[in-house]
């Protein structure tokens, strides 16, 4: 398929809605490229965003794991239709003015056999360290050998792949603080001491790799934006390469949800908020900032809002209160401004992680259920109140 509108220029100030394209509908099914375009990127262009970040789009076996358990970099995923079609999304999207982001997992793949790249020439060290350091133990999932030739290869033509082939704007760099350490930020308390930054544990072949994978963006294509998915706070990771930096455009600053967590609790008062508010955010790097994010969907803890108006929603009482843990989120969300730094980032990937009755309906085993697209970007042909 030929695109029939160019890029848009690249947005001063980003504001990046996060979608997931086969959860965007109300139905309980898979939903298709071909829907998304026709049914969301409207809404989405109507809310004001600027930009769209697609996760899941690199292919995976397992549809569970939200696209990070990738077992086929060079594919968009076949469950929500043809390759065109996504071409089609994304130049739908650049007709509104939209940029599109790719979520992109080159921190670590899938450790399929049958349908990945473990063991594909018969060994257990083809394009992954050899065990233990290329086995990801809490993601059960293999780690790249960035010191190969060959792995840099792979990798540095997939960024040029997906940018020339699909005609996207960008990438959000999933899992970059386990790339950087040899302990993949596994019970690191990063504190801000440089300590913690600089040393032997600094995975020096994934750090080269980040700022080659800028390097090559940014000089191939200048309008590209890269967007590194870190809670560490690297210093220099937004600084160029020239610098010393990694090259990266922006951070996402993923204490700040942490953070909102942390204090809904204890903290009152809007002066404690301020004086609490830590947001892992240095000098001179520009960050992303999010009330929530989608990680808090894919494990055990519970929606922000759910955390603030669950019993009241599901037993259906006091207006009142409702609409007092609504406003609590909309002050998040206002204190992002002053906090998070210099983009914005939403998403439609909500779910509640524990069962909940639904009109006296218990469900019958604990499932993960899915709030569709269509609850965040509202609807009128849809009934919410079930």
């Amino acid at each position: 398929m030929e695109p029939s509108h160019p890029r848009p220029a690249k947005p001063r100030s980003l504001r990046i809605y996060e979608c997931h394209v086969g959860i965007a509908s109300p139905e309980g099914k898979v939903a298709s490229y071909s829907h998304f375009t026709a049914n969301v990127l409207p809404h989405i262009k109507e809310l004001g965003y600027n930009c769209i970040q697609l996760m899941a789009v690199m292919e995976h076996a397992y549809y569970a794991s939200f696209g990070y358990q990738v077992t086929s970099f060079y594919a968009a995923s076949s469950r929500y239709g043809p390759p065109d079609d996504l071409k089609r999304l994304v130049d739908q999207a650049h007709s509104l003015g939209i940029v599109v982001l790719l979520d992109l997992v080159h921190s670590h793949a899938s450790k399929n056999t049958a349908d990945g790249l473990n063991g594909f020439d018969g060994s257990d060290s083809c394009f992954f360290h050899p065990p233990p350091r290329g086995d990801h133990r809490q993601w059960d999932s293999r780690l790249f050998n960035y010191s190969s030739w060959e792995v840099l290869r792979f990798l540095l033509s997939n960024l040029r792949w997906w940018m020339e082939e699909f005609r996207f704007d960008g990438f959000r760099f999933d899992g970059i603080t386990s790339m950087l350490y040899h302990h993949h930020g596994i019970g690191a308390s990063f504190s801000g001491d440089y300590s913690e930054y600089f040393g032997l544990h600094v995975d020096e072949d994934s750090l080269v790799y980040l700022m080659l994978a800028n390097h090559v963006l940014h000089t191939l294509y200048p309008a590209c934006i890269t967007v590194a998915e870190d809670v560490s706070g690297m210093p220099a990771l937004c600084r160029g390469v020239e610098e010393g930096g990694l090259g990266f455009d922006y951070r996402l600053a993923m204490a700040v949800p942490d953070k909102w967590i942390q204090v809904r609790p204890t903290t009152d008062s809007e002066r404690d908020w301020k004086r609490d508010m830590n947001t892992d955010r240095q000098t001179g790097g520009q960050a992303c900032r999010k009330t929530e994010r989608h990680a808090e969907r894919e494990t055990e803890t519970d929606l922000l809002l759910f955390l603030l108006v669950d019993s009241i929603v599901m037993i259906g009482c006091c207006e009142r209160l409702l609409n007092l843990g609504l406003r609590y989120t909309i002050k998040l969300d206002s204190d992002e401004v002053q906090f998070g730094g210099h983009g914005r980032l939403d998403h439609h990937t909500q779910f509640f992680t524990k069962p909940h009755d639904f009109n006296g309906r218990p469900n019958s085993m604990q499932v993960y259920i899915p709030c569709r697209a269509a609850v965040v970007l509202v609807n009128d042909e849809i009934d919410y109140s079930h």
